[in-house]
């Protein structure tokens, strides 16, 4: 992240929060239809009307950031809340039939979904002011400014507006093979409809000799899929399958493509101009009368764009035994889930071509204007995958106790996650060596080892009364880590100015201090880089990049407890029960314990970098100095203790 108002290092004042507000409508109904005793039918139409806002508390002036010796104070709008809300309506028809036929149970249908979405999404639109220092600020003169908006500079001008329909066609068939062994295999067909295009953008045809109007509009997947279930002996159940999923068309990337077609929001050129005399509650008049439409920032979607999709394996088992001494009916599980995807999103910026390369073999870049950006979502070379193991174990005892243990294992890797509904984000946070494709390596929400207990007691203290104990512990691992070069204003790679800032390159890891592709006479010494990268533990990529997710953050530990006794209703067949929950009992017993700290971005500055004329890396003590700590930050809400009593009446 930057170092200005998304750094974790910035002191964000009340100004700079904002609301968000939801308002949702909703109906739906169901007809169910029984024809016979061998056919059935289900009939349903849906309706949803979601207006989501999210609102600065006040609009009297731009996002500021002051910069100090030991960190940033922020105040005004968030820059990413000037302008944003969504208003969709979601309209949706479904049909499902079963039949049965001999030893088949055929179930099929069809489902017709239409979004008609409203997208407000302008950035800087109150404008965004950077100062030095704490003078600068009292001198009102700025180090940096940015303003964006509708060409009209009328902030609601910059709303897009498109529609969107998809059509599913399923049928699937569950019949058994013999006795012990059912069968299901079937088949999804799902096509997107859109008769809405973004807007022809003359400008970017002219740039790339072809159009950024491209919609998905006929693009289409098929998804079969394959299950067994095998009941090998009385205890004994073997299941397995495979198949391909999708996660349904991804409305809030292609929207970037409408709402930013950079004919109608586009960027002032000329902020430079207007440093000095800073008024941070108005967008100086000479940058109004400067916006022009047509040659703003584009979002497009690649015309050979595919929907990302899953090959989805995986083989389980249930069984359940006896153990002398201890009780019958333990049961155990086990599965192993394996995962290839398909198609992975990307973004690229059109705007850059490869230039040159560092000494250490990283590509650099050159954009065509460094004020300008132009995002395609495509799809990867290369994509990510998932191998998951989860085991459990679980009794009940006639003394009323229980228990089930359970432990998962997760070894996943992806390239661009794709977890902001911005292309912007999507291009300039992900991790990476080279922004001109997918870093594939360890997933962000990678959770390697968790184990969690259950126990529970159920005894009845008063006759028809249950009182019940529960204990849920878990110890799982931190998310990975990502050792990172910092990066304040630096185009060395050939990042344009709205990516310059971004702590998102992997470092290059020198075999020594006679290594060729770091300047150590310009930059710090060996010695001390040594010093860093033997604390951050990414020593061992010597003579070449760290990989992603080098590192991990700190495990954590959940305790909680839950007592609950029921008591008499006030009629026949009513029943109460009181409740008293503790969250985080351990930090109630010991106040250093029990808390969840993290690394807020994921991210940790190994050094900062330069690039000299030779292309090899100068580095320097990070901004702030080098913190070897794999934590930043404490999760307050789930690190402090909470006490629930609460009364629970059914009848």
């Amino acid at each position: 992240q930057s170092r200005s108002s998304a750094a974790s290092d910035v002191y964000k004042r009340q100004t700079h929060w904002y609301d968000k507000n939801e308002n949702l409508t909703a109906f739906s109904a169901h007809v169910y239809s029984d024809w016979n005793a061998n056919f059935t039918t289900e009939f349903k139409v849906a309706y949803k009307d979601v207006e989501t806002a999210q609102a600065p508390q006040n609009t009297m002036m731009g996002d500021v950031t002051v910069r100090g010796e030991n960190g940033s104070i922020a105040f005004g709008p968030d820059k990413y809340r000037h302008g944003n809300a969504l208003d969709n309506q979601t309209l949706s028809l479904r049909f499902l039939g079963e039949y049965l036929y001999n030893d088949h149970e055929i179930t099929f249908g069809a489902e017709y979904e239409t979004i008609d979405v409203t997208n407000l999404f302008a950035p800087d639109s109150l404008g965004t002011w950077e100062f030095d220092d704490i003078a600068s600020f009292e001198a009102r003169t700025a180090d940096g400014f940015d303003y964006a908006n509708a060409y009209t500079n009328v902030q609601s001008d910059a709303a897009a507006s498109f529609k969107f329909s998809t059509t599913t066609l399923f049928i699937e068939d569950a019949f058994n093979i013999t006795d012990s062994v059912l069968l299901t295999a079937g088949v999804r067909y799902e096509m997107i409809g859109s008769s809405d295009a973004p807007t022809h953008n003359a400008n970017f045809q002219n740039r790339y000799g072809y159009s950024n109007s491209a919609n998905m509009d006929g693009e289409s997947i098929f998804l079969p899929r394959i299950s067994i279930n095998w009941e090998a002996t009385d205890d004994m159940v073997i299941r397995g399958g495979i198949g391909r999923f999708s996660g349904g068309r991804p409305n809030v990337w292609l929207s970037n493509s409408y709402s930013n077609d950079g004919t109608t929001y586009v960027t002032a050129r000329n902020t430079d101009d207007y440093l000095t005399n800073v008024d941070i509650t108005t967008v100086p008049q000479g940058v109004l009368d400067g916006m022009t439409p047509g040659d703003g920032n584009v979002n497009f979607t690649d015309p050979n764009f595919k929907m990302p999709s899953d090959w989805r394996t995986n083989i389980a088992v249930d069984y359940r035994f006896d153990i002398p001494v201890m009780g019958e009916d333990w049961m155990w599980s086990a599965e192993f889930i394996h995962v290839e995807k398909e198609n992975d999103p990307f973004w690229k910026d059109v705007s850059r071509q490869q230039v040159g390369e560092t000494a250490g073999g990283r590509p650099i870049y050159e954009a065509d204007d460094k004020g300008r950006y132009d995002l395609m979502l495509t799809n990867a070379d290369d994509n990510g995958e998932s191998n998951i193991f989860t085991t459990s174990l679980n009794k009940s005892f006639d003394s009323g106790v229980s228990f089930n243990v359970s432990y998962t294992n997760q070894d996943i890797t992806e390239g661009t996650p794709g977890t902001s509904s911005t292309a912007t984000s999507n291009f300039q946070y992900p991790v990476t060596q080279d922004r001109g494709r997918a870093e594939v390596g360890r997933s962000a929400f990678e959770i390697e080892h968790s184990l969690k207990i259950n126990l529970d007691y159920r005894t009845e203290f008063v006759s028809n009364y249950a009182t019940k104990f529960n204990l849920f512990f878990e110890r799982r691992s931190g998310q990975p880590l990502n050792w990172v070069m910092g990066s304040f204003r630096n185009g060395d790679l050939g990042d344009q100015y709205a990516f310059d800032d971004s702590d998102a390159y992997l470092p290059y890891i020198p075999s020594g201090a006679d290594d060729s592709a770091v300047d150590f006479v310009n930059g710090i010494s060996y010695d001390e880089l040594k010093g860093y990268m033997d604390q951050a533990g990414v020593s061992k990529y010597a003579g070449g990049y760290a990989e992603k997710g080098a590192g991990n953050q700190p495990w954590q530990t959940t305790l909680d407890l839950r007592i609950a006794q029921e008591i008499p209703g006030f009629m026949d067949g009513h029943k109460g029960e009181i409740f008293f929950n503790v969250r985080n009992l351990l930090n109630l017993i010991d106040d250093a314990k029990g808390q969840q700290k993290r690394s807020e971005y994921g991210t940790k500055i190994l050094a900062d970098y330069g690039i000299n004329d030779a292309g090899q890396y100068v580095y320097s003590e990070p901004y702030g100095g080098f913190d070897a700590a794999n934590a930043d930050t404490v999760n307050a809400k789930y690190s402090a203790w909470g006490i629930k009593i609460g009364v629970r009446y059914t009848f």
